[in-house]
């Protein structure tokens, strides 16, 4: 256990004539974990499937969750928070080996212009004991630009009018519908459907 060093050396014997001996040796710092050591839940990166945002885009984020330790964590919960909300269902861990990872993906389609914060959460109702407990999450910021778009809106305060407002068995009547559009687009032409429920 510790840090050590590793030295790859090529031609030890000196067989092959070079122009020069100096670059036949490389080496690597490494550390070995001690047998045993406790579970080490971290998230270890965090990012998104797009460079550039904007509202109503779908997204996707991917969370790299590392053990750092040797012991295996079981049933242990991931929480996501979109600025400080929770987004969906704590996300259920059966087991993670030590010195394992693995990705979640996690889509979403960005509602709120400007800064927005994507926090992720391991070992999010503290399940596991770790040799660290403050290293349990990551946060990632993005902002979120506005493009134009139309929005065809039926509102739901007259929106759907009838005359007379109590139709009668086999007597015409009429149906108004108010359509507003609350985007900052102009709507291109589109068709209206009218249907019968029950």
């Amino acid at each position: 256990a510790g840090d050590h060093t590793v030295v790859v050396t090529a031609d030890t014997a000196n067989t092959v004539v070079e122009a020069t001996k100096e670059n036949n040796s490389a080496s690597k710092q490494i550390t070995i974990l001690a047998n045993n050591t406790p579970a080490d839940l971290t998230v270890s990166s965090l990012v998104k499937d797009k460079e550039t945002v904007n509202v109503m885009d779908k997204v996707q984020f991917t969370a790299t969750i590392y053990n750092g330790g040797t012991t295996t964590a079981t049933n242990f919960f991931i929480r996501i928070l979109l600025n400080d909300e929770p987004l969906g269902e704590d996300y259920k861990v059966a087991e993670l080996i030590g010195g394992g990872s693995f990705k979640l993906q996690i889509p979403y389609a960005v509602t709120r212009a400007g800064t927005n914060t994507l926090k992720v959460i391991v070992d999010a109702q503290n399940n596991v004991e770790e040799g660290d407990e403050n290293n349990n999450e990551m946060n990632l910021d993005f902002t979120a630009g506005t493009i134009a778009r139309p929005d065809l809106e039926i509102p739901a305060e007259g929106g759907l009018t009838l005359n007379p407002g109590r139709p009668q068995p086999s007597t015409p009547f009429e149906v108004k519908v108010k359509i507003v559009n609350s985007g900052n687009e102009a709507a291109g032409t589109s068709k209206l459907l009218v249907s019968q429920g029950h």
